[in-house]
């Protein structure tokens, strides 16, 4: 089995019942202390794969908050819904194509 280290998420997109996990990793781009993100590959599941893994997210992250090694985000900061990506799968608050994710 291939292992991929990956830096972040970059998007999802839900395409018939199948969601696409777009997966990044950080790059330099030869000018120091600049890098950019480079897919590095897409993890697809379906639907009711993707709901047990944020499942399964939700009580790491849990535990990760309840040992203090991350601070639980207070509802006062912004979150990953104010980012705006170019998904062409759904339809932003604004109307347009696209999603906050």
């Amino acid at each position: 089995m291939t292992t991929y280290f990956c830096d972040g998420l970059k998007e999802v997109s839900i395409v018939n019942g199948v969601a696409r996990l777009e997966l990044y990793r950080f790059e330099p781009t030869g000018r120091e202390p600049e890098f950019r993100g480079t897919k590095e590959c897409v993890l697809a599941l379906p639907i009711s794969g993707l709901v047990e893994a944020i499942t399964i997210l939700e009580g790491v992250r849990e535990r990760l908050i309840a040992k203090g090694l991350v601070q639980a985000q207070r509802s006062d900061e912004p979150s990953l819904r104010t980012r705006n990506t170019s998904s062409p799968n759904f339809v932003r608050d604004d109307g347009e194509k696209g999603v906050e994710a």
